[in-house]
């Protein structure tokens, strides 16, 4: 199953039984469980869309922190944020349409028409 790598950016988060509460945690995830997740509230960002140094996520790393963060920092908190949710509408389109090529692939062709006896005359 091929992975992503995303980078928690929320207050606090589940995920199975991982708890993310800090800001940059790494996590790997498949389109399908980073659609789950992310649509169910946690906030992940693709990690190339990360914002954030080693060092200011350690400075930041709770929500607690990051409401005194300069209002330099909470705006690439707030592009952290709008991309998170520009991904949600990529991986649900992309989910959209491999249920909907999966659908197609299993609906059975419709049968072809019954082609005319070339022995028969047609007479008018």
């Amino acid at each position: 199953m091929e992975t992503s790598l995303y980078r928690f950016v929320g207050a606090v988060s589940e995920i199975g039984r991982k708890t993310l509460e800090r800001l940059g945690t790494k996590i790997s995830l498949s389109d399908a469980e980073a659609l789950n997740a992310i649509d169910g509230g946690c906030q992940l960002c693709p990690a190339a869309d990360f914002p954030f140094s080693d060092e200011e996520c350690k400075k930041y790393s709770t929500s607690k922190f990051r409401d005194r963060a300069p209002e330099e920092f909470k705006a690439r908190l707030k592009q952290a944020y709008l991309a998170v949710a520009a991904h949600l509408e990529v991986l649900k389109a992309k989910a959209k349409a491999e249920a909907e090529a999966k659908a197609e692939a299993e609906t059975p062709a419709e049968p072809a028409a019954p082609k005319a006896d070339p022995t028969e005359d047609s007479h008018e």
